[in-house]
């Protein structure tokens, strides 16, 4: 019979509750001290002792079980945890378990009738619902006017602004064959001037009466009840119970006034909304659908007494009503009559309402008419008037102008001085009035004219603010100084700024104007090996030059400071499209300077200011940089081996480009087109021309590549230029001087021995500079970077499928190699292109750098490519490998999430990584995780053995590429099982020509297993026709790598390449990184790849998701 009682109440706690209750519970902080078949009372042990005390008692045919703890979160809100975990040792110990005999049980609390009432919360409704002195007697003598008694009384009551609405805790359940009704508490259960309203029932009785009016609880059954009531009742306690902080008893819900305002119509609709005041029943209420009403204060003057006459009343259009005719005037915005219930305008105007309802009018003598006037104009909330002539006020319209007065940081407990207050205002021709003030009008006293407040225009500029991260400040909202209404986080100033200039906003720090930016002036001037770029920028007036834009940039601000003192918004926008590319230069004075061979980042950011001056010299130099739109494409030279496909004709008249120009470049084209072949063709010609006797040409090129590429190097020179001299300076038996270097044509060498031998190779001025798989140089910091540019070379490239492999910043080392100076000073560059540029920003440096890269991509020369597919294969994970799965990834999100947050991400990195990893390999294999279960069921092994058995047995071969070894292990393992032949190749394999050359040439090896990082670069296996990864790669870019080992030239057949993802796993999560990725790879300048680096927790919670 144990267990019944968490499985019956589940439902009537929440799911954070229950999780932390069965923590509680597992932790054995339960002591249950007494119990019986009916009462059980136990302690918890929580941050404290709270005494919990449960009671099952059978009440009118139902079982209910009362609960009650003594914590304050079960006092204030309702059910807690304590409760929740007392249940389940309730159930493990068999204790006060109830008969299994078909009855409900509900579970209710013994304080649901207001025992526990908190004492901070004392009704507060005008006389009106109350019945209540509003003011106490104030002493003689002498006694104050009438007047300024009720000026102090409304004062006193519009203070403090209305406080949050509370609302109560829900425990129950709806009873079977049950009528609703819904009843406004207007008297004990009303709080602080709300709307609350209590949903009640009754039940039939089996014989057929209605039994008595109870509280109306929500649960599992509605049958008999209305839908209708239904559904709002759960409407109304859902909404109730969402306010994780409201009060509240005797299931008396408080209404939001704007949830009210949908909910309230429906209400009445169903004729079962009710009023209670002082145990009176008045209703059905219907709803008041003609708009709401407004609070009137009238001052008429008796001329016979000399005096003048204050009352107050309902109005709304024509209509008018007395003040005595609703029930009660509730400060939240209601009114509530005895048949009906209607809004009103200015709910603060209940101040008022209460000082008439206790008197119907008030008097003054008429030397104190105009004072009154006067103080009634000063408060903060002015009620709509009707005043005599002498008093009257011109009506006038005008457009507001959204002020806002940024004052300082703000330390007032609660908050932290990375809050800056402000006050926010509305100007009305010379009057301001604040933007919290409810007043519908704005009084200028001293011209008597009376503004109508445009509360559309108002609006929308307050939605601006709130857009901008601006809020109301809760100080404001207490206290109400005029001070200080709204507060800005300091890390959201500049855009909120920026923003609301931009808007037309007057906005001011510590009296500092704010201005916004407008049209630039730029010219261009040439010196001798210069050019000078001058731009001034135009601020109401007022001016900054380029350089003192860019410095602001630089050091993070956002805004300028301008000669008068004022302050000039930074124009953000035009900075993000060009302040990158102008940072380039460097800055002389009020220009910024760059040297000769920037002109064509020069050219690319004039041509997006076409109102820019320039002078003569520079418009030669632009005439002479079009040139690359007209390139001609260039045979090969007459003992070159072979012929160029169209597309590396043009690569080689490129080249020949830059050589004219004296540039440096990087052939970027898609893997597998043949930038080999292209330089070597550049390097026959440089050959012919030095055998000639070119005096231009007396020194060999050198090349640096990757280890693994020197030999495909050697071996393409001797197949397309063989009269190459070519010398390989590798190994320990490489030469240690350079003597002997202008016997040859061609040097190759690796990046290794470039770094060991630089202090030898930096002092030989070669002819061409070649770096092959350029990426090698990423990091400017690194040696191998700081090697390659101490080389002397007459000219340089570069060559690489993904020239910029990481992110936009490491664009600088290559071109620092390529072109010296070209994109400035590395830390400039570096901090600014790091992060996400602007597109335009992007596209505008992709131009400039455009006759400095050559990217062909396999999709513009189709027509010289055999056709490429690719797929996903979903696989499913079975039992054993899920479980295994399920139990790795819950105990990394719980581990990690906790190290994170006590630790940092940055410090917490090598354990993500960990988890990374250790979830990868349980996708792939759990042999991966412990090589005892390397015979272990595996999805990926289930859905790949068909594939290449099919493969296999219709003459086919495939490539099958890992990033994990001991996964290809185990493949090799079922292979041999099956006899199917293969090759393997990893990191450590030695001879893998040997290898790749039995691959292609034996038929009777239809199979290839490479890790995947040894098969990324220098392998040509155009044999395969079928590509497997096993695996996903944080960085696509490696995936289309290994895929192009088949998709190459030369290769006859189509490629078919297949992903092999796991379902529901981290691999899949990989996989929509991939696909975001995927779009920048195809961009001129790749931007960030490496996932890792930039990983932040919502990634990681992504990925353990």
């Amino acid at each position: 019979m144990s267990g019944r009682l968490s499985k019956l109440l589940k439902g009537e706690f929440d799911y954070s509750i229950r999780q932390r209750g069965d923590g509680y519970f597992r932790e054995q902080r339960v002591r249950i001290e007494k119990s019986d078949k009916n009462l059980l009372e136990a302690w918890v042990k929580g941050s404290k002792r709270y005494d919990i005390l449960l009671t099952l008692k059978e009440e009118g045919g139902d079982r209910v079980l009362y609960a009650d703890c003594s914590c304050p979160y079960f006092e204030d809100i309702g059910l807690c945890k304590h409760v929740w975990a007392t249940l389940l040792q309730a159930d493990a110990e068999g204790i006060l378990q109830p008969p299994d005999d078909g009855k409900s049980l509900f579970l209710d609390s013994p304080f649901m009738d207001g025992d526990r009432l908190d004492s901070r919360f004392e009704p507060s409704l005008s006389p009106i619902a109350a019945g209540k002195t509003f003011l106490k007697p104030l002493p003689p003598p002498p006694p104050p006017s009438d007047w300024k008694v009720a000026m102090k009384e409304v004062e006193e009551k519009t203070r403090y602004a209305p406080p949050p609405s509370f609302s109560a805790s829900a425990n129950a359940v709806v009873r079977v064959g049950c009528e609703a009704r819904f009843e406004i508490s207007l008297d004990e259960y009303s709080y602080a001037g709300e709307l609350s309203i209590r949903p009640l029932c009754r039940i039939r009785r089996q014989s057929g009466d209605w039994g008595k009016w109870k509280a109306l609880k929500l649960g599992n059954t509605s049958a008999g009840m209305d839908k209708e009531d239904y559904l709002l009742a759960a409407a109304l306690i859902g909404e109730s119970i969402s306010n994780r902080y409201g009060y509240g008893y005797n299931n008396a819900y408080v209404l939001h006034k704007s949830f009210g305002e949908r909910l309230i119509p429906r209400l009445c609709a169903t004729g079962h909304l009710y009023a209670r005041k002082k145990d009176r029943e008045f209703g059905p209420l219907a709803w008041d659908d003609r708009g709401p009403w407004s609070f009137e204060l009238e001052m008429t003057a008796d001329a016979e007494k000399k005096e003048y006459r204050l009352r107050g009343r309902l109005v709304r259009g024509d209509e008018q009503c007395p003040l005595s005719a609703p029930l009660a005037f509730l400060s939240s915005g209601w009114i509530i009559w005895p048949d009906r219930i209607s809004l009103v305008n200015d709910p603060a105007s209940h101040a008022w309402v209460a000082v008439f309802q206790k008197r119907e009018t008030l008097s003054m003598p008429e030397r104190e008419g105009r004072d009154f006037v006067s103080s009634l104009l000063a408060t903060q909330r002015v009620p709509r008037l009707k005043l005599p002539p002498e008093f009257e006020f011109a009506e006038v319209r005008a457009t507001p102008k959204p002020q806002l007065a940024i004052r300082s940081s703000a330390n007032r407990g609660y908050q932290s001085y990375d809050v800056l207050t402000a006050q926010w205002s509305f100007d009305y021709d010379g009057c301001i009035v604040d933007a919290m003030d409810e007043s519908p009008v704005v009084h200028d006293v001293r011209n008597r004219k009376l503004y109508v407040r445009d509360r559309e225009a108002e609006k929308t500029a307050g939605e601006l603010f709130f857009s901008l991260g601006g809020r109301t400040s809760s100080y404001y909202a207490a206290y109400s100084t005029r001070e200080d209404n709204c507060e800005i986080k300091a890390s959201l100033l500049p855009r909120l700024v920026a923003g609301l200039v931009a808007a037309g906003w007057e906005v001011k720090a510590k009296g500092k104007l704010y201005r916004k930016s407008g049209a630039f002036d730029v010219q261009v001037q040439s010196g001798i090996d210069w050019f000078d770029l001058q731009v001034r920028c135009d601020f109401d007036g007022k001016t900054a030059s380029l350089p003192a834009l860019l410095e602001a940039l630089r050091k993070k601000e956002s805004w300028v400071k301008l000669d008068d003192g004022s302050l000039g918004i930074l124009p953000e926008e035009w900075l993000q499209k060009y302040g990158l590319v102008a940072a380039m230069g460097t800055v002389e004075g009020d220009a910024v300077r760059f040297k000769s061979h920037q002109a064509g980042l020069l050219d690319a950011w004039l041509a997006a200011q076409p109102e820019a001056r320039i002078d003569e010299v520079f418009a030669r130099v632009k005439q002479q940089w079009m040139q690359f739109d007209s390139i001609q494409a260039e045979e090969a030279p007459s003992d070159f081996i072979g012929t160029l496909r169209p597309y590396q004709k043009i690569g080689l008249g490129w080249l020949e480009f830059l050589r004219q120009f004296g540039f440096g470049g990087c052939l970027a084209d898609d893997m597998g087109l043949g930038k080999t072949v292209q330089v070597l063709a550049l390097l026959e010609k440089r050959r012919a021309l030095r055998a000639a006797g070119s005096a231009e040409i007396r020194r060999p090129s050198l090349v640096v590549a990757p280890r693994s590429l020197v030999f495909n190097w050697q071996r393409e020179a001797a197949n397309f230029a063989p009269q190459l001299r070519v010398l390989d300076h590798t190994g320990t038996t490489r030469m240690r001087d350079t003597s002997a270097l202008d016997g040859y044509d061609l040097i190759l060498t690796t990046y290794g021995t470039l770094r060991k031998d630089i202090g030898l190779l930096k002092e030989y001025p070669f002819d061409y500079l070649v770096l092959d798989e350029s990426q090698a140089i990423k990091n400017a910091g690194a040696l191998t970077a700081k090697a390659v540019r101490l080389l002397q070379g007459q000219y340089r490239l570069a060559l690489s499928g993904t020239p910029i492999e990481n992110h936009l910043g490491e664009l600088w080392s290559l071109f620092e190699f390529l072109n010296p100076g070209l994109l400035g000073v590395s830390a400039v560059f570096g901090e600014k292109w790091t992060k996400d540029p602007d597109a335009e920003a992007r596209a505008l440096l992709a131009k400039a750098l455009r006759p400095f890269i050559l990217r062909r991509t396999k999709a513009q020369v189709a027509p010289d490519l055999p056709a490429r597919q690719e797929e996903t294969l979903y696989c499913e994970l079975p039992p054993t490998q899920r479980k295994l799965y399920d139990e790795l990834k819950e105990h990394y999100r719980q581990s990690l999430m906790t190290k994170i947050d006590q630790d940092g991400l940055n410090r917490s990195k090598i354990h993500v990584l960990e988890a990374l990893l250790r979830l990868r390999q349980a996708a792939c294999h759990p042999g991966l995780l412990d090589a005892k279960q390397k015979n272990a069921a595996s999805a990926k092994l289930e859905t790949l053995l068909p594939q290449i058995q099919e493969v296999v047995e219709e003459g086919h071969k495939a490539l099958v590429f890992s990033q994990f070894t001991s996964f290809l292990s185990i493949v090799r393992a079922q292979l041999d099982e099956q006899k199917i032949v293969y090759e393997y190749l990893d990191g450590r394999t030695r001879h893998r020509q040997q290898v790749v050359d039995r691959f292609q040439s034996d038929k009777k090896c239809p199979l290839f297993l490479i890790s995947l990082k040894a098969g990324g670069l220098g392998l040509n296996l155009t044999a395969a026709e079928y590509v497997f990864l096993l695996d996903p790669w944080w960085n696509p870019a490696v995936e289309a790598q290994a895929i192009d080992r088949a998709h190459r030239i030369g290769q006859a057949n189509k490629v078919f390449a297949y992903r092999l993802i796991a379902k529901d796993t981290i691999e899949e999560k990989v996989l929509a990184l991939q696909e975001t990725k995927r779009d920048l790879a195809n961009a001129l300048i790749n931007q960030d790849n490496a996932l890792l680096r930039n990983l932040t927790r919502d990634d990681l919670a992504f990925l353990l998701g």
